[in-house]
């Protein structure tokens, strides 16, 4: 991996959180890159903050003392959505090993990408804030965001630059809901699958 892209790497999308998705995670976190988990386990989310608890004092001895922001789900679209790289930690079996990179392929494919074309990134963001919308997305992910603009120079994620994407994106929903916009947003994906022949698979 070169230094330009480990650069442009601010968040994490990490796939099965055993052991060695948990000590990724750790990682990642104690080098001040954003994590978002994801596991099947109804017990991963729990198993993963010990873990991640547990090896904090130990990384922050080594010198890795920064700390991301972890996020767990146990959506795998979910978790892939924002993020700039995967760290895939199924079990060394071929068959499911080939099942979960289709479906991280097809939730890349069918996920952030057409979501992205149809509405661009601020809408789409106003859409993952569920009913609180933009504001909400931005209190809960503000600073992940900002950690993301970096290689842009030196933005600054302050008061006025929150105010003025939640303007802006209130003002091109010019007053429809987020239910009628998720409503347009789907209509427009369906059209856009059968445009490029994909169908449910």
């Amino acid at each position: 991996m070169s230094d330009t892209t480990r650069e442009s790497i601010r968040t994490v999308a990490v796939v099965g959180c055993g052991t060695v998705g948990a000590s990724w995670t750790a990682l990642f976190l104690a080098h001040g890159l954003d994590v978002r988990a994801t596991d099947p386990s109804a017990a991963a989310e729990e198993r993963l903050n010990r873990f991640v608890e547990r090896a904090r004092p130990q990384l922050a001895e080594l010198g890795a003392t920064a700390q991301g922001a972890l996020h767990f789900t146990p959506d795998l679209a979910d978790a892939l959505a924002g993020a700039d790289f995967v760290q895939e930690n199924a079990p060394e079996n071929e068959d499911l090993k080939r099942r979960l990179l289709a479906d991280i392929d097809a939730a890349m494919t069918h996920g952030p990408g057409l979501r992205w074309a149809i509405m661009g990134p601020h809408m789409t963001y106003h859409l993952g804030g569920g009913e609180g919308g933009i504001e909400r997305y931005l209190a809960h992910l503000g600073p992940s965001q900002a950690r993301r603009w970096a290689s842009l120079g030196t933005p600054v994620f302050d008061d006025a630059t929150r105010r003025a994407l939640v303007d802006g994106v209130r003002d091109e929903a010019a007053g429809r809901s987020v239910a009628e916009l998720e409503a347009e947003r789907d209509r427009a994906l369906v059209a856009m699958l059968k445009l490029l022949g994909r169908g449910v698979e």
